[in-house]
């Protein structure tokens, strides 16, 4: 009816566009102005409730109260953490222009293994197990 397509995704879209929350937050404010309730008596009666659940030892109503309570008060929200790693770019450049050619193909095409090759199988060649010490084939 709005003239988006018709999926989820354009809902969240517009859902979470800068205009439609401040209409949202306009509208909510206008309600909770409405009805006089604020967030301090939201956050009294959830601590009623907790207090009534503890009497009434019901775990489940408690859990829930504080849950609540939790949510309203940010309890739950992401930590953000910033990490920085102490690079020092020109060392890297430098250590980089020193590498070898081969040293900077083997970079490029990704992992590096450090190793030997002892035996490569041919498909003429039955496959073997390595002979144990007292000439046994180890499993």
């Amino acid at each position: 009816m709005a003239g988006y397509a018709d999926d989820d995704k354009t809902a969240r879209q517009v859902e979470e566009s800068p205009a439609v929350q401040q209409e949202l937050a306009k509208a909510r404010a206008e309600t909770a102005d409405a009805i006089g309730i604020t967030k301090k008596d939201v956050a009294q009666m959830l601590l009623d409730a907790a207090q009534m659940a503890k009497v009434m030892a019901d775990p489940q109503a408690l859990v829930r109260a504080a849950s609540e309570l939790g949510k309203m008060l940010g309890h739950y929200a992401p930590e953000v953490k910033k990490v920085e790693h102490g690079v020092d770019i020109d060392s890297v450049k430098k250590a980089v222009a020193q590498l070898s050619e081969e040293e900077l193909i083997k970079l490029a095409r990704g992992r590096i293994v450090e190793g030997e090759v002892l035996h490569v199988q041919t498909s003429r060649e039955p496959a073997q197990l390595p002979k144990g010490r007292d000439g046994d084939e180890e499993v």
